[in-house]
């Protein structure tokens, strides 16, 4: 539903200030992830780094660097949702 994906993109943006923070340029959150990504995780919603690969703006390194971590807060919203999970989100 709409309230599912707009609670993902949340928990993504959340994520994305966590790792900025991280690495010392919270004011740079679009260094570790732009917008247009995070859209694309919550479209695509991936479930392994195979998946996460395809997504717009993950390459190799980011999705070394970040693909556990985004990994788990997408499998975790996921598991929140009725089923079939990803249907719903779809």
């Amino acid at each position: 539903t709409e309230r599912q994906r707009y609670e993902l993109m949340e928990d993504l943006r959340r994520l994305r200030l966590l790792l900025a923070s991280n690495q010392g340029c919270e004011d740079k959150v679009y260094y570790i992830f732009s917008n247009a990504t995070l859209d694309d995780l919550v479209a695509h919603l991936p479930s392994n780094k195979e998946e996460l690969l395809k997504i717009y703006g993950i390459a190799a390194q980011k999705c070394q660097m970040y693909g556990e971590a985004i990994l788990e807060v997408i499998e975790r919203h996921v598991g929140r949702t009725t089923c079939p999970a990803r249907r719903a989100l779809k």
